[in-house]
């Protein structure tokens, strides 16, 4: 249980932090060196383990993986150009909306159920995002809401992640976690690498200035963000299960608006919270709350 608890925690707070170091890092760099930056570290972290898979991947692994890999690719590469036009606690909550997401690519693609539960659920979530989209659409709250082509951009991120996650599942059917994330990790550099020097001629950086918080910035995604984090993931699944695992997702917008507001200077004002709160309460509905139901029915037993 403590176990349980403990991991949920870590893992809400690192990736509540994510869109935080993001930002403070592309006070350094351009939006496209930072996310390879980050993915090298991360992917030269990964590499022993990765090797020590011993496993022999042909052609046709290595073009499935690669083909796969580009939604999680291009969930990372569009998230940090959309953070600079947004904010980092209206990230968090669009991204909560990614199990709802899901929950539609699912039914429209792997034919799972639809229940009433889940579209009542959906319902409510998608009344909270419309709210978030329509204040960034006015403009009134820019530093609470963002705006729209940044939250845009988020929810396209979003979609791309969710994308990976419904095509990751027949993934680990075949391949371990190891396998799956490096070879993510290492496409992201593969499909980066060729665009930096068209972002240097449209967002020249010099390297010599950049200061110990930029370079802080990139090691804590790299290492903590990125490797880290997927570590404690795997080991908060065989230690518990997938399903507690998935409950950190919850904690991640909360987290993250406490450190966004004091390091950032943004604004939670009582709207954005009713938004917030319909988006991960009608997601929580749909996606989670039977599964909660069931494992505290069990534990009372």
């Amino acid at each position: 249980m403590w176990i349980g608890f403990f991991g949920i925690l870590v893992i809400g707070i690192l990736g509540g932090s994510t869109p935080i170091l993001v930002k403070l890092g592309l006070t350094e760099f351009p939006p496209l060196l930072l996310t390879t930056l980050r993915f090298i570290i991360a992917t030269i972290i990964f590499l022993p383990f990765f090797l020590q898979e011993k496993r022999h991947l042909t052609r046709h692994d290595i073009w499935i993986l690669f083909t796969r890999s580009l939604f999680f690719a291009g969930n990372a590469g569009i998230f940090s150009i959309a953070i600079q036009y947004t904010t980092a606690i209206i990230s968090q909550v669009l991204y909560s909306f990614v199990p709802g997401i899901v929950l539609v690519m699912s039914f429209l693609f792997l034919r799972e159920n639809m229940t009433k539960q889940r579209i009542i659920g959906l319902f409510i979530a998608v009344i909270g995002v419309g709210i978030l989209i329509q204040q960034s659409i006015i403009k009134t709250e820019v530093l609470t809401f963002g705006t729209l082509i940044g939250n845009m951009l988020t929810l396209l991120a979003a979609l791309s992640w969710s994308a990976y996650t419904v095509v990751s599942k027949r993934l680990t059917d075949v391949y371990s976690p190891v396998v799956t994330t490096f070879a993510s990790f290492v496409t992201i550099i593969i499909i980066l690498v060729p665009l930096l020097p068209i972002e240097y001629i449209l967002q020249p950086v010099q390297l010599e200035n950049v200061d110990l918080s930029g370079v802080g910035s990139v090691m804590y995604l790299g290492i903590f963000s990125s490797a880290f984090m997927f570590f404690l993931t795997q080991l908060l699944i065989q230690k518990t299960s997938s399903f507690v695992t998935s409950l950190s997702q919850y904690l991640a917008p909360f987290a993250g608006a406490m450190i966004a507001i004091p390091i950032l200077g943004e604004k939670l004002t009582p709207l954005f919270f009713l938004a917030g709160v319909c988006v991960v309460v009608g997601v929580f509905y749909a996606t989670s709350y039977e599964g909660v139901r069931k494992h505290i029915k069990s534990v009372l037993q």
